[in-house]
């Protein structure tokens, strides 16, 4: 089993939580780094994150070399309501693969997965910070929910399709995949993100490991990561790899990247560098925000018509009520007046 010996750290271009949702001003991409964050991006809010690579890989020990390129794309989509999300991952690469024996010019879809992800505890739901800002006494205290992490569950599967040149064992067509991820929005604009996950389960490439992210944003634009990701346990391939890079935000909708990778082994010793844009479509989510702000204005005006109504019935009845009581009194009065003088005597 490969014992990993490094504890490293995470960035991502993550801004603005909204305690009532997982909505955020800007985009919220997984790219460039290979983690996934725990939090969605909103109900009917689409998203797609596409990049372009070069990869080296050279293998010591069994004599093989391969260099290509590819590309890489992620489809989201938030689906029923914030906590869900439904997401597609493919990869495309063209390379040339040498060996002793053989040179062979391949392409084709090397990985196709597709899956659905579910918020499980956000730790700033429903919360207000009730800190005096202009106190640094109060801004620097030590808070546990700023260091309690959102929690979310990953389930998927690969799909293998038949006379595929990067599979080199028989895998079954359908492979599952799962993980468990958590997700801390620490102090000084950081963000950590871990990724636990068990990959190809039931197949010859079976994989457990799991990926640490740390990102770091610098202003409104600007943000960096670092990463690492760890095959802990396989029959097949275990390794480190080590990602940075950074992110720059064209607007509120579109973001860009770089990335270079590159692992701890050189059985096989692998290198890779990527660019890549994430692009998020939001009018549907904006549009139901709006008809359900309509609705709520609706509501209210309803509620408050009601209320008014349910005031003037109730003032029509205090009054009914007091008009009774006034013409009893005079009653009884009209009353004790008619009595006889004789009967008032008595009773005296």
């Amino acid at each position: 089993m490969f014992k990993f010996k490094f504890i490293l750290l995470y960035l991502t271009l993550v801004l603005h939580l909204n305690g009532q949702a997982q909505y955020t001003d800007v985009i919220n991409s997984n790219r460039p780094g290979s983690s996934m964050s725990a939090y969605g991006l909103g109900q009917s809010v689409i998203q797609g994150e596409m990049g372009g690579y070069y990869i080296k890989d050279q293998h010591d020990l069994l004599l093989q070399n391969t260099k290509g390129y590819g590309t890489d794309l992620a489809v989201r989509y938030g689906f029923l309501n914030d906590k869900l999300e439904l997401i597609t991952n493919l990869q495309y690469q063209i390379d040339r693969f040498e060996n002793a024996l053989d040179t062979i010019n391949r392409n084709g879809i090397k990985r196709f997965l597709v899956g659905a992800k579910y918020l499980l505890y956000d730790p700033y739901k429903n919360y207000e910070s009730n800190v005096d800002v202009r106190s640094f006494k109060k801004t620097s205290k030590f808070r546990l929910k700023d260091y309690l992490p959102a929690v979310s569950v990953y389930a998927g599967t690969n799909i293998n399709f038949p006379n595929n040149p990067f599979n080199q064992f028989e895998e079954p067509f359908l492979s599952p995949t799962a993980m468990l991820i958590t997700q801390n929005q620490l102090p000084s604009s950081l963000v950590f993100v871990t990724n636990i996950f068990a990959d190809k389960i039931g197949s010859d490439q079976m994989n457990f490991g799991y990926v640490l992210t740390l990102t770091k944003g610098f202003n409104e634009r600007w943000s960096a990561f670092i990463e690492n990701k760890a095959f802990v346990i396989s029959n097949y391939y275990t390794d480190g790899i080590i990602t940075a890079g950074a992110a720059h935000l064209l607007s509120q909708n579109m973001q860009i990247d770089l990335s270079v990778s590159k692992n701890i082994k050189n059985t096989p010793s692998l290198l890779y560098g990527g660019i890549g844009v994430s692009v998020r479509f939001d009018d549907n989510y904006k549009q139901t925000l709006m008809r359900d702000t309509k609705v709520s204005d609706a509501q209210e005006k309803r509620d408050k018509k009601r209320r008014k109504a349910e005031e003037k019935i109730n003032k029509e009845q205090n009054k009914n009520e007091r008009t009774a009581d006034k013409k009893k009194i005079k009653t009884n009065k009209d009353a004790r007046k008619a009595q006889p003088k004789s009967t008032k005597k008595k009773k005296k």
